[in-house]
């Protein structure tokens, strides 16, 4: 237990210490966004490049840990879709909520951690569910967060149409300028030849 919160202790210290910061103003506020901004852009991709590079690629490709893993993070977005959607609560905002349950602190917290404790063998698996998360799961939920338009109804050749539409571009063309003539004339019904209906 000593073992472990020698490890743990100094992260969430420091995540403490920059609340604290932050909290007394003794950070600015503006300087937040830039310190998230090289975490994310430069600190980060050089951590896991660092891992990454000298971790054996039998652990990278390992497929145990790979499909294991992604059956896990499949479950977490379909639980969470299946106990938030209701009729308030759509495939939008349904789906980035799955998102939040199923996207863990991997990258900021845990690779460090797991290296930490259990030594350099632990980044290839770890490495391995940053990819599932942000190549699949992230693409998955934010397909799934295109749901709630993609009822889109078929064009008609009645006068709400693709035809009375095309019609009343025609005709407003043709009268710009002219408001009385415009409302007089320009409906979809007589905008168009009746052919092309």
């Amino acid at each position: 237990m000593l073992d472990v919160l020698r490890v743990t202790f100094p992260f969430f210290a420091l995540v403490f210490c920059g609340y604290v910061a932050a909290r007394k103003q003794m950070l600015p506020f503006e300087a937040i966004p830039g310190l998230n901004g090289f975490v994310l852009f430069f600190a980060l991709p050089c951590m896991l490049f660092r891992f990454g590079a000298s971790t054996p690629i039998a652990q990278l490709l390992n497929a145990g840990a790979f499909f294991m893993y992604l059956f896990c993070a499949l479950i977490m977005v379909a639980f969470v879709l299946a106990v938030t959607m209701n009729r308030r609560i759509g495939w939008n905002d349904g789906a980035f909520g799955a998102l939040v349950g199923a996207f863990p602190n991997t990258g900021f917290m845990g690779v460090p951690l797991l290296v930490a404790l259990l030594g350099s063998a632990a980044a290839g698996p770890a490495i391995v569910t940053i990819v599932i998360d942000m190549v699949i799961t992230t693409s998955l939920c934010v397909a799934l967060s295109r749901l709630d338009g993609a009822t889109i109804a078929r064009p008609s050749r009645q006068n709400g149409g693709f035809a009375g539409r095309c019609g009343v571009t025609r005709c407003l063309v043709h009268h710009r300028g002219r408001v009385g003539t415009i409302a007089k004339n320009c409906t979809p019904s007589t905008a168009w030849p009746a052919h092309m209906a």
